[in-house]
């Protein structure tokens, strides 16, 4: 039986997935990441970037568990993406760029029945987020839920 199930938003919550804050980091800069996030800076060389502090992680983590303990109690089964290193690079033929982080689950998949759609990401720096969560995807693949992926935007230089 599949368990991706999802035909309303009010039944009962049975399973989620919560994002991790582990290795976040604001990616290398960018025209797109300006225009979405950072235009108050004034432009793309002014955004700064690399890992949150630890501070701020460890204080999110902590958050997050309690947000995982209040789900738990209430039966609610919960999976968490692999932790990742957002700061490698990944690349096309027109550009590099490293990632942001996988806090966001609901960023990046949406659920309608039994299909689970994986969403494109408009920033270059989100192209590769969903690879942290590919174990969690292969289950419910293997459940009989259907995984599609959306097609990827076109982002160029």
């Amino acid at each position: 039986m599949s368990l991706v199930n999802v035909h309303n938003e009010w039944d009962p919550l049975e399973e989620v997935i919560v994002g991790r804050a582990y290795n976040a980091q604001i990616a290398q800069p960018d025209k797109g990441l300006f225009a979405v996030e950072y235009q108050a800076y004034g432009s793309v060389e002014n955004i700064p970037s690399g890992r949150y502090p630890q501070h701020v992680i460890e204080e999110t983590e902590e958050d997050l568990a309690a947000l995982i303990e209040t789900f738990e109690k209430l039966g609610v089964v919960v999976r968490r993406p692999e932790i990742w290193d957002h700061s490698r690079t990944f690349s096309t033929e027109d550009w590099a760029s490293d990632g942001q982080y996988n806090y966001c689950p609901r960023d990046l998949f949406i659920t309608i029945g039994q299909t689970l759609i994986e969403a494109p990401m408009t920033l270059r720096a989100r192209q590769q987020e969903t690879i942290c969560f590919k174990n969690i995807l292969l289950d419910y693949h293997r459940s009989g839920s259907r995984w599609i992926s959306a097609p990827q935007t076109t982002v160029t230089r």
